[in-house]
């Protein structure tokens, strides 16, 4: 574990610059046990790739099927290769572990000379759904205050599980900011239901404290009304 240089705490690391092809370095959680009859939980986390292209960090779960079983059955839920990232990106990775189960990642050299490594912090287990798309918004503080009054961000074009288009729109007002979700035109829409009623979308603004036990996320619900054109919601800052 290494302490970052200018954030208390710690966060894990390893590095893929020595050693030959598909070596490999393991962090393994402590067992767990599903406690809802759904079987569905989400793994987040923050991770920061400097390594090569080919270099990889795999998430596995092992199940056992009872407390006496040591070796348990390893399947593989998710991989993160290619380009550096240059800083930390948020990651999630849905699973599904309906008995005693451990997360495990996997940092696996690859087959190309590299002087960097693979880092990851904050790692956070829920026993709910991994949320469909995720918009990071860098400096997101600064862009507030130095930003023009009323200056709008707009995310991708993303799509619902059901095929809708939508976008998120963030107003940038010096001292607070407004979030504006909006249906918007997609490939599927000569199939769809219009006016498109009574669907919900729930959208967290996640708080990066470094301290994890501090963050102060806040999570909205809003649901598509035909008796209103828009919904807005302002969020004081």
């Amino acid at each position: 574990m290494i302490k970052p240089k200018h954030f208390p705490g710690y966060f894990m690391h390893a590095s893929v610059s020595s050693g030959q092809e598909g070596d490999s370095a393991w962090l393994e959680t402590k067992r767990m046990r599903p406690t809802r009859e759904c079987h569905v939980q989400c793994l987040q986390f923050f991770y920061y790739h400097s390594g090569g292209e080919s270099d990889q960090l795999n998430i596995w779960i092992r199940e056992f099927q009872d407390e006496r079983d040591s070796t348990g059955n390893l399947r593989l839920m998710g991989q993160i290769i290619g380009e550096q990232t240059f800083d930390w990106q948020f990651h999630r990775v849905p699973l599904n572990a309906g008995k005693p189960f451990q997360v495990l990642f996997e940092v696996r050299n690859g087959n190309e000379d590299s002087s960097g490594s693979f880092s990851i912090d904050d790692i956070n287990l829920s026993e709910s759904e991994c949320p469909h798309n995720i918009w990071q918004v860098k400096d997101f503080e600064r862009l507030l205050t130095i930003t023009d009054y009323n200056t709008y961000l707009f995310s991708p074009r993303v799509y619902s599980t059901e095929g809708y288009a939508y976008q998120m729109v963030i107003a940038l007002r010096e001292t607070f900011f407004g979030v504006y979700f909006r249906l918007v035109s997609g490939d599927n829409d000569s199939t769809l239901e219009w006016p498109c009623p009574w669907r919900q979308v729930t959208f967290i603004m996640l708080d990066k404290n470094p301290h994890i036990q501090q963050q102060m996320s806040n999570q909205i619900t809003l649901t598509t009304d035909p008796s209103y054109s828009e919904s807005l919601l302002e969020i004081s800052q």
